[in-house]
């Protein structure tokens, strides 16, 4: 089964680079060359933004860990994030979240918290991304988007209907079902779960702004077209995110953000910020990890918070068990 999805993925993302390239080669006669001049400074601005993004994701999931009763020290919270990451990129969509879970749990982390912990920080950011989207639906030019997709709007108030406690705790729970754990009963207020959410909001406004600086890097794109930019982003990430069976969403974000970045950019232009965008991403990934990494060496290993040892065999058997449920 594994090997089909690799070969699917591997399939998928090559169809989609190639339309893309299609696209690019059929359109190159369209880059405004005369308008293309690069700004060194735009470009490291765009890099702060990128380590601005790294580190919200990693408040909110400290802020989830204390709803749970867990204290976390946010550098702790950055260098596992960090490492967890760099998962993203292997087939089966579930090796940044098991690092995550894993990372965690070797620095005193309850196994079953830390699970929580990150179910409830995935669904979080992309209910994030999905508002933010939606947002930014209200600042494109009227006359470039289908009338159909304003009807997304209507969506809004149903994001903070789900985001109710209730709502949240049963969709969390299914997904506990589905990995074979315990169910747990959340005692967050409505409010409580406000705060991580608006964290993952500001998590999409400074990726938002990374985007934008990166294409200001090379190209004179309007301060005007940064929310539009910010929405097309966060439903690329999404639909990436979404498409389980490509690692990193490869292709399908580049798509999607080809296609939107249309109606701001030329096309040609749009195609070109794309896929830098994902080499530009990798990097600032790879820069961030191999900063905070060290700090992976120091993890208190096989410790409780309350500083017990656990038992090793039944900690690897449960660990085995997760990995195996997840795959």
């Amino acid at each position: 089964m594994r090997r089909y999805r690799i070969l699917a993925a591997a399939i998928i993302m090559c169809l989609t680079f190639f339309f893309i390239g299609k696209s690019l080669y059929h359109n190159w006669s369209k880059v405004p060359f005369e308008e293309l001049r690069f700004n060194v400074g735009f470009l490291v601005i765009s890099y702060a933004f990128q380590f601005a993004f790294f580190v919200l994701g990693a408040i909110g999931w400290m802020l989830i860990l204390r709803r749970l009763g867990v204290r976390l020290p946010l550098r702790r919270a950055i260098e596992i994030t960090s490492a967890a990451k760099l998962g993203r990129y292997v087939p089966g969509k579930v090796w940044a979240f098991l690092g995550q879970v894993y990372l965690a749990k070797r620095d005193a982390v309850p196994t079953r918290k830390a699970l929580v912990s990150v179910l409830l920080s995935t669904i979080l950011s992309v209910l994030a991304a999905l508002l933010m989207f939606l947002f930014s639906l209200i600042f494109f030019t009227h006359e470039k988007l289908p009338a159909q997709v304003y009807v997304a709007l209507l969506l809004i108030p149903l994001s903070f209907v789900f985001l109710h406690p209730t709502i949240l705790s049963k969709t969390l729970n299914w997904l506990l079902k589905r990995l074979k754990r315990d169910t747990i009963a959340l005692d967050f207020s409505y409010v409580e779960m406000l705060e991580p959410l608006g964290v993952y909001c500001l998590n999409w406004v400074a990726q938002g702004f990374c985007f934008f600086f990166l294409i200001r890097s090379f190209y004179p794109i309007p301060i005007s077209a940064y929310l539009p930019l910010m929405g097309i982003n966060a439903l690329a990430w999404t639909i990436g995110f979404l498409s389980f069976v490509v690692p990193g969403g490869l292709g399908v974000r580049e798509g999607i953000q080809s296609f939107f970045l249309k109606f701001l950019i030329p096309l040609p232009v749009g195609i070109i910020a794309a896929l830098l965008y994902r080499i530009w991403a990798i990097i600032g990934m790879l820069v961030f990890f191999a900063i905070f990494a060290r700090g992976l060496k120091t993890m208190r290993v096989g410790h409780s918070p309350q500083g017990s040892v656990q038992p090793k065999g039944k900690s690897v058997q449960q660990d085995h068990n997760l990995t195996c449920n997840l795959c």
